[in-house]
């Protein structure tokens, strides 16, 4: 069993309209095609050409930099599980793995490393694979990738879906992961975010009733979002949020399958264990999310067992990296991040978290935890997929006797106006474990109402709008245009 994420994805979901400000649509894409997948390939290179990349399409890994440096590589093709060589096989790179307990693999596979153009262990440059054997394999992930970029943004491209699933590591981790989980995100998150979350802990309201989780997150992706992260105990094909009544609450095939739809979903971050196996001949969780009509467009997983620390480094640098004005697709985010997580140091974790799982050594060698860490997730998908982070709108506030008036210009073209007000939070209170399902629900919505903007009235002369605001929070000023939301924050306090 895989060991829990949950401190990851406290901090790895969330960006700031800075991210979009000039996403990139320029560089060397580099596709590894093998034979007889070229053709069905074909779309997503006409795709990436009208959005300024030079486009490249070689057979082998090792021609990747032939024509110069690449700015992202595609994968195209699925690692042989035997020793014959078909002509889809396209092996990822064998990396040794630091172990930190004795029934871990000794070595783990890496699409990672081929994004290591200097040899010095870690990636230049975001990798990604469609794992696929058949050219109709390849198809339905093209069609997936090319729908959602085209698709015209909307306010729900605004939102965060977060799950996590209980740590059990016990003690003071355990009894703190529910106030860490929801305070960590409030609180690290943009403040135009509207947040969504279920936590595994049945004494909170964010747990809702535990075996209605799974359903209660596919309808939340399928209400759009910007990027969401299950974070939970992990196999290759299911993810564990918790044991309740003697039942353990899983997320698994048939729950993807009731996911499966018309419309591409915003990415998905596994941050958990083995997740991300597709080397094997049966699909992990992340391939079959990756291939499901209306799952997600891309997934993020690990290939093996990975670290909490390690974990907690990258998804704090995530946020970090999502929030640079840089990054506008969800390779050059993760890429980003991997690296910055190298050197990343918050004390306090380490020493919570560096000994969680056990040790071989006298002391665990976090070096060798970070060296793997860079390299052991995959990214399914097209790393050059862009993320639709809004854009930013400049907003003028003003205060007077506990009163904020607010202003600002709209761009042209505007076709719609959101403003949101979301208060500050409330102390916690207290409770037990609801009574009953129902009871559960009721919490459960109020809790998540809370954490999510409500509309707010405004009036609008000309090209400028304007409004009050009485109390302290974050009000959101959000202007959709055809081609980006713009949106305006403010911290009112």
């Amino acid at each position: 069993m895989a060991s829990p994420r949950f401190l990851l994805l406290l901090v790895c979901v969330f960006a700031s309209p800075a991210a979009a400000q000039d996403p990139s649509t320029e560089g060397r894409w580099v596709a590894v095609v093998r034979p007889g997948l070229e053709d069905a390939l074909a779309p997503l290179i006409a795709h990436r050409r009208t959005l300024g990349h030079e486009t490249v399409v070689v057979p082998n890994p090792a021609q990747i930099a032939s024509k110069g440096r690449p700015r992202y590589v595609l994968l195209v093709g699925d690692v042989a599980t035997t020793d014959e060589n078909p002509p889809w096989a396209l092996p990822s790179v064998e990396r040794a793995l630091y172990r930190w307990r004795n029934v871990q693999p000794k070595t783990f596979p890496s699409d990672a490393a081929y994004g290591d153009l200097d040899g010095d262990g870690v990636p230049e440059v975001p990798v990604g694979r469609i794992p696929a054997r058949t050219p109709g394999e390849v198809e339905r992930v093209v069609a997936k990738i090319l729908a959602f970029e085209r698709r015209p943004v909307r306010l729900s491209d605004l939102r965060l879906v977060a799950w996590g699933g209980a740590p059990g590591y016990g003690g003071a981790i355990d009894r703190s992961a529910t106030k860490l989980f929801a305070d960590t995100i409030r609180k690290s998150a943009p403040p135009w975010a509207d947040l969504w979350m279920i936590s595994a802990a049945i004494d909170q309201p964010l747990c809702g009733w535990p075996a209605d989780q799974p359903r209660l997150f596919n309808e939340s992706l399928r209400r759009g979002g910007l990027l969401s992260a299950i974070c939970a105990h992990a196999g290759p094909r299911h993810v564990f949020s918790m044991k309740h009544e003697g039942q353990r609450i899983t997320y698994g095939a048939r729950h993807v399958l009731a996911l499966s739809g018309k419309e591409p979903l915003a990415p998905l971050v596994l941050l958990a264990c083995d997740a991300g196996r597709f080397h094997e001949e049966r699909a992990c969780l992340a391939e079959m999310l990756l291939t499901l009509p209306g799952g997600p467009v891309s997934t993020i997983a690990a290939t093996t067992e990975s670290h909490p620390l390690t974990n907690y480094y990258t998804g704090r640098c995530l946020l970090r990296a999502l929030s640079g004005e840089s990054v506008g697709c969800i390779g050059d985010a993760f890429l980003s991040a991997q690296r910055a997580a190298l050197t990343d140091r918050n004390l306090l974790i380490e020493f919570a978290l560096k000994d969680a799982e056990g040790k071989l050594e006298a002391h665990i060698d976090v070096t060798k935890l970070r060296r793997d860490q860079a390299l052991m997730y995959a990214l399914l998908g097209d790393p050059a997929t862009r993320l639709k982070l809004p854009r930013p709108l400049e907003i003028s506030t003003q205060t007077q006797d506990g009163e904020w008036s607010w202003s600002a210009t709209v761009p042209k073209g505007t076709r719609a106006i959101h403003v949101g007000f979301r208060p500050r939070p409330q102390p916690r209170q207290k409770r037990g474990p609801p009574a009953n399902a129902v009871a559960a629900q009721i919490r459960f919505d109020a809790a998540n109402t809370a954490l999510a903007h409500s509309e707010q009235p405004f009036k609008r002369t000309e090209d400028r709008i304007h409004g009050t605001v009485g109390e302290r929070g974050h009000l959101r000023v959000v202007v959709e245009t055809k081609d980006a939301l713009h949106v305006g924050f403010r911290v009112l306090k």
